[in-house]
C-alpha cells in the first residue's frame, strides 16, 4: 500500500518539473502569455490560465514551487490533482502536444519516483532502529555514518552515496523514466535499491567482435578483469568442441541478455558466434545504471541495455567510443600535475561487428574503479543536494556540519571557494594549453571531502568531451583519432560547453540548494565563482579572451533537452539563451 504523502510528493514533483521545463525551454504555444510575480505565475493561452505558487527563482529560469497547481476557465477554477489531469489540461486547452507515448513516459517516470521515496523512508526506518539497537545516538551526523559503515567493511562510501540521488536531474521531468523497463525491474536494477546485480557472462568469437584496448589486449576483460574465471570457461568451452583462446568475454547485463539478445542474436548462438554460459559476475549499480560497479574487484563496466532513459539520449555510442582508451591516455596526461583533479581509465571497450543498430546492443566497456584513499568520504556530487537518510539533512549541509560548523554565510562562501577553485583553475588550464572540455556536470563527477574543506574531483566519464583539435595537435602531434568529429568543436563550443555543464549542470545547483538560506544570495555566490574563473585565465596563453566572452558575456546558452520528446521528428535540438549570473565587463 503506497503512503498517501509519498505518492502526492512525487505526483506534484513530477508535475512541477514538466512546468518548469516548458517554461524553461519556452515550449508553450505561440499566443501564450506567462507573467511572473514574487509569489505566483500566471500562464495564459486564449481563455484558459494556469496559476502556480512560486517559493522562489533561481537562475537560468529554475523555479521551486509549491501548492497545487490551478487551472481556470472562465469562472470555473479547480486544483490540478495528479500529472494525467495536467497532461490532459496542457494537451486540451494550451496546445501542448504530448503524444500518448510520451504521456506514459511521464507517469513511468513519476512512479518510479514514488518507488524511490518510498525505498527512502524504509531505509531511515532501519537505520533509526539500528541505532538504536547499537546504541548510537539518535543525532549522528551522516558523514560520521559513512565512516562508521566504512570501517566497519559494510559498504563503500561512494556506492552508499550513488543510491541517494534519488531525485536526479532536479529540473527534467523523464529524469526517472526507464521505460521499457517494469516497475519491479527498475527496483532491481538501479542504484537507488542497493541491489545486487548479476551480470551473465557471454563469450563472442573473435571474428564477429571489435576491440579498442590501452594495451593492445584484446582479452583484456578475461587477463585483467576476471581471470578468476580463466578455467571456468575453458571446462564450460571445451565439451563443445571450441577453444577458449579464439572467444573474447563480453559482460551482459541481466535484463538485456533476457529482453533483447536473445531477439537480435539467436541466429549468432545457434552458429556459435556468441556462447552463453552459465557464469555471472556481482556488481552494483551506480548513479547511471548502464555503469554497474565490479563487487571486490578494481573495475566498473558500462554495458548495453536497450532502455530508454534521459542519459542515453547523448551523441556517443560504443561503436563511436573506440577512441576513448587512446582519449583517457591523453588526459591522464594533461590532469598528471594535478593532484586534485583526475580522469576515471577506460582501459578497454568493445562491441560486436553487426549492423549499426545491433552492435550497439552488445557492447562493453571496462572503467578503473574511481577511488581516493585518503581522510574524508568520497561521493558521487550528485549526492550533495540530495537528502540522506542518517540525519535527513541533504548531504552537503551534513558535510560543513561535520566540519563542525553551522550552515552559515561564512561557511557556505568558504565552501563555494574551495570547490570551485579546485574544480575550475584546472579546466580552465585544460583549455588553454590543449584546447580540451570536459563534462564537468555533476553527474559526471565524484568529489572527494575531507577536513578543513580540502577537495578532490574524479572524472566518471569522457563522453560528454569536446575538443578544439587545432590546439590539441600542437601538444600531441602524432594524434590520429577514429571518430575524431565526434569531439571536435570550434573554440568557441569547446568553452561554451564547460560553462553550461559546469556552471549551469553543476555549480548552480549548489548555488540554488544554498540561497534558500536566510543572508546567502546569488549574487554573493556567483560572484565567488566569478572570481575563481578570472584568476584562473591567463591572458598570457591562448583562447584567454574566448573564455572570458563566454563565461562572463551577458548571455549564455543551453540545449532545449527536452524538444525531443515533444517534437521528435525534429533533427536538431533548439538553442535557449539566458541571462549569465556570472555577467562581467572584464
Amino acid at each position: 500500500m503506497i503512503k498517501h504523502h509519498i505518492k502526492m510528493r512525487a505526483d506534484k514533483n513530477i508535475q512541477f518539473r514538466l512546468m518548469n521545463t516548458l517554461i524553461k525551454e519556452r515550449l508553450f504555444a505561440q499566443g501564450t502569455k506567462i507573467t511572473e510575480s514574487p509569489q505566483q505565475l500566471e500562464i495564459q493561452y486564449h481563455c484558459h490560465v494556469l496559476y502556480m505558487t512560486v517559493i522562489r527563482k533561481s537562475s537560468f529560469q529554475r523555479f521551486e514551487f509549491t501548492q497545487d497547481i490551478i487551472y481556470q476557465c472562465g469562472n470555473h477554477k479547480n486544483s490540478i490533482m495528479s500529472v494525467e489531469q495536467l497532461i490532459d489540461i496542457l494537451r486540451d486547452s494550451f496546445s501542448i502536444k504530448i503524444s500518448t507515448k510520451l504521456s506514459k513516459e511521464l507517469i513511468h517516470s513519476r512512479d518510479c519516483l514514488i518507488e524511490s521515496y518510498k525505498h527512502f523512508e524504509h531505509r531511515h526506518d532501519v537505520i533509526t532502529q539500528s541505532m538504536t539497537f547499537a546504541r548510537l545516538p539518535e543525532a549522528l551526523n551522516f558523514f560520521t555514518w559513512l565512516q562508521h559503515l566504512a570501517d566497519n567493511g559494510v559498504t563503500q562510501d561512494l556506492m552508499y552515496s550513488e543510491s541517494l540521488v534519488t531525485e536526479g536531474l532536479a529540473l527534467h521531468p523523464l529524469e526517472k523514466m526507464k521505460l521499457p523497463m517494469s516497475i519491479e525491474a527498475v527496483k532491481k536494477y538501479t542504484a537507488e535499491f542497493e541491489k545486487t546485480i548479476h551480470l551473465p557472462i557471454m563469450l563472442v568469437h573473435q571474428d564477429k567482435i571489435k576491440t579498442a584496448t590501452i594495451n593492445n589486449d584484446s582479452q583484456f576483460i578475461l587477463n585483467q578483469v576476471i581471470p578468476q574465471y580463466r578455467s571456468k570457461l575453458k571446462r564450460y568451452i571445451e565439451p563443445l568442441g571450441l577453444k577458449l583462446d579464439r572467444y573474447r568475454v563480453m559482460i551482459v547485463h541481466p535484463w538485456q541478455y533476457k529482453h533483447v539478445i536473445a531477439k537480435y542474436f539467436e541466429s549468432w548462438v545457434s552458429e556459435s558466434w556468441l556462447l552463453p554460459t552459465p557464469l555471472t559476475i556481482e556488481a552494483k549499480a551506480t548513479e547511471s545504471f548502464k555503469t554497474l560497479d565490479l563487487i571486490h574487484q578494481p573495475y566498473q563496466v558500462e554495458v548495453s541495455v536497450d532502455v530508454q532513459d534521459i542519459h542515453s539520449i547523448r551523441r556517443d555510442c560504443f561503436i563511436t567510443m573506440e577512441d576513448t582508451p587512446k582519449i583517457t591516455q591523453i588526459l591522464q596526461h594533461i590532469f598528471k600535475d594535478d593532484s586534485d583533479l583526475e580522469v576515471t581509465c577506460k582501459p578497454f571497450v568493445s562491441h560486436v561487428k553487426s549492423d549499426v543498430e545491433h552492435s550497439s546492443q552488445l557492447a562493453c566497456s571496462v572503467n578503473q574503479k574511481p577511488a581516493i584513499f585518503e581522510p574524508g568520504s568520497t561521493i558521487a556530487s550528485s549526492s550533495l543536494v540530495n537528502t540522506n537518510p542518517v540525519d535527513q539533512h541533504t548531504v552537503i549541509d551534513s558535510y560543513l556540519e561535520w566540519l563542525g560548523n553551522a550552515v552559515t554565510q561564512e561557511s557556505v562562501i568558504h565552501f563555494i571557494s574551495s570547490y570551485s577553485d579546485t574544480l575550475l583553475t584546472p579546466l580552465i588550464n585544460a583549455i588553454q594549453d590543449y584546447g580540451v572540455a570536459l563534462d564537468a556536470s555533476m553527474q559526471n563527477i565524484i568529489v572527494h571531502l575531507g577536513n578543513d574543506y580540502q577537495m578532490k574531483f574524479i572524472f566518471r566519464d569522457i563522453n560528454g568531451i569536446s575538443i578544439h583539435m587545432p590546439t590539441l595537435c600542437q601538444q600531441f602531434s602524432d594524434l590520429r583519432l577514429t571518430h575524431h568529429d565526434i569531439y571536435s568543436a570550434s573554440i568557441e563550443e569547446v568553452v561554451a560547453n564547460l560553462q553550461r555543464t559546469v556552471i549551469q549542470y553543476h555549480l548552480a545547483e549548489l548555488v540554488h540548494h544554498f540561497t534558500q538560506y536566510e543572508g546567502i544570495t546569488e549574487h554573493g555566490l556567483y560572484g565567488i565563482v566569478q572570481q575563481v574563473i578570472y584568476t584562473a585565465i591567463d591572458d598570457t596563453r591562448p583562447h584567454a579572451d574566448i573564455l572570458k566572452k563566454v563565461f562572463f558575456g551577458a548571455k549564455v546558452k543551453d540545449h532545449s533537452s527536452f524538444q525531443q520528446y515533444l517534437y521528435p521528428e525534429l533533427a536538431r535540438e533548439k538553442c535557449i539563451e539566458f541571462d549569465n549570473p556570472l555577467e562581467s565587463e572584464v
